[in-house]
């Protein structure tokens, strides 16, 4: 499928080049922009029809203990769980840190829907490697994740 959105400018503190950022309207509820971790790529993810973020939000629940309503430390920690679930993109993992610069790949820390740019079609994310495993494997890899994000 895909979807089409906006892209910003967005000024890069670490080499000054103007990049070009996707940005969803305020009014997107349970859709992100996942961006791969060299900063050249970017998915769409609608997320409230998605069975891998159900699945992964179950795994939490019964073996972390997060409930269903989550504080932000916890939704800081479940989005970096799902993100990295997702399936590789063009061969490349999806980064934590949204948004990057796609020129040096450092973390772009100040950006608005100021000035739009142009439209971009992007992509899907996907998670049918993490669906495929059996659900013992399900388990361990998100309460790998998890311990990583602990540390």
């Amino acid at each position: 499928m895909g979807f089409h959105v906006q892209c910003f400018a967005a000024p890069c503190p670490h080499c000054h080049v103007v990049a070009a950022i996707p940005l969803l309207s305020d009014f997107a509820y349970g859709e992100f922009i996942y961006q791969t971790d060299d900063g050249h790529h970017f998915a769409y993810a609608m997320v409230i029809a998605e069975p891998a973020w159900d699945r992964v939000d179950a795994i939490l629940r019964e073996h972390a203990g997060m409930g269903p309503h989550k504080n932000d430390v916890e939704i800081d920690v479940f989005q970096h769980i799902i993100i990295r679930c997702a399936d590789l993109f063009n061969g490349r993992p999806f980064t934590t840190d949204f948004p990057l610069c796609p020129h040096c790949g450092g973390k772009i820390t100040s950006y608005s829907d100021k000035n739009r740019l142009y439209s971009l079609y992007i992509h899907d994310v996907t998670w049918s490697t993490f669906m495929a495993l059996p659900p013992t494997d399900q388990v361990k890899t998100v309460m790998e994740l998890l311990e990583q994000e602990k540390s």
